[in-house]
């Protein structure tokens, strides 16, 4: 059984994915402050706060 396509295109995705400054800003400004986030299949966790709580 060969591994899916992705197991092979996908190494170290989440060490090159870079969130987009803009969507970050809008992301962070919706928050407000908010003390927790939850990431509910957001993939690799690039616009999740830096400066908070995250639970996944």
């Amino acid at each position: 059984m060969s591994s899916p396509l992705y197991d092979t295109i996908g190494v170290n995705y989440a060490d090159l994915r870079r969130p987009d400054p803009r969507i970050a800003e809008r992301i962070d400004a919706a928050l407000g402050s908010a003390e927790s986030v939850v990431n509910v299949g957001a993939g690799t966790g690039s616009y999740e706060p830096r400066d908070g709580e995250c639970s996944r």
